[in-house]
């Protein structure tokens, strides 16, 4: 299994930056084209400070 994902750099981008288009194209399309998953799915608690 190979790893896809740097976690920081995944952090920085989704929840400081709330960066979309990273997350599509990073995230999303990527993952659901590149390994066929059926959709993807994001989390975060609500009153979860950034």
């Amino acid at each position: 299994m190979s790893e896809y994902s740097y976690w920081d750099e995944t952090y920085i981008k989704i929840i400081v930056e709330q960066d979309l288009l990273w997350i599509n194209n990073n995230s999303g399309l990527y993952l659901m084209e590149e390994y066929e998953y059926d959709f993807i799915v994001g989390v975060i608690a609500l009153g979860m400070e950034r």
